[in-house]
């Protein structure tokens, strides 16, 4: 189920923060798993561990909230995003 929340993170406000970008494309990966697009055992190309896995990365380096963090957590999830991913 799409939530309120996962809604209003597809759309970062202000768009020029780094974290509300990294909310955006965590929440764009999220919605690839809840619409079945992705399933969440697939690989994550880039790190070798599961979706699941990814997000879960994902949402703690969006907690840590640093500039550093919130850009590698945009990048992780984009990477997911744009393709970076394989079957179990």
């Amino acid at each position: 189920m799409l939530t309120a929340e996962l809604c209003e993170d597809l759309n970062p406000d202000p768009h020029s923060d780094p974290c509300e970008r990294a909310r955006s494309q965590a929440a764009a990966a999220q919605y690839n798993v809840l619409s079945e697009r992705v399933d969440a055992g697939c690989v994550v190309d880039s790190t070798g561990g599961s979706v699941a896995d990814a997000l879960a990365e994902i949402q703690d380096l969006i907690d840590q909230g640093t500039n550093i963090s919130c850009k590698a957590a945009s990048a992780l999830a984009a990477g997911m995003n744009e393709g970076g991913i394989s079957a179990p």
